[in-house]
């Protein structure tokens, strides 16, 4: 698999609506691949984006990104998760008032590695992208 070596100016994800993510544990009658059910307590794994919540975000797991930009009054709970901003130089950023609610396992989300609480990094070998 080559490694996606794209600057995150180039990929953003934009939230600006309500949204509630539930988790592909809970999704009965469909069967995934193994690259995504090995995921399964993973919300976002994106580690070349720009994420930007402009609302209310619900999800089950954790978020992984670049870079997280807060907008408007945004109201994010993450269960079972955590929030992880991995690019460096990048800050996490809130332009208004940001209520954010986590609860955690304290393990390390699915499709990441790395040995102390600073550094995170995208495991390539662990999922599998899925074309859409």
């Amino acid at each position: 698999m080559q490694q996606n070596t794209a600057s995150v100016t180039t990929y953003n994800l934009v939230f600006n609506n309500v949204t509630t993510e539930t988790s592909i544990g809970l999704l009965s009658g469909i069967d995934f691949p193994s690259g995504e059910t090995a995921l399964t307590g993973t919300f976002l794994l994106l580690p070349n984006y720009k994420v930007t919540i402009n609302n209310t975000l619900t999800a089950a797991g954790s978020m992984i990104a670049n870079r997280f930009i807060f907008n408007n009054t945004t109201n994010l709970t993450l269960t079972n998760g955590s929030l992880l901003s991995v690019g460096s130089n990048q800050p996490m950023t809130f332009n208004n008032i940001a209520n954010i609610n986590i609860t955690t396992t304290h393990v390390m989300p699915a499709g990441v590695s790395g040995g102390n609480s600073v550094i995170y990094n995208a495991t390539p070998s662990s999922y599998t992208e899925v074309a859409p």
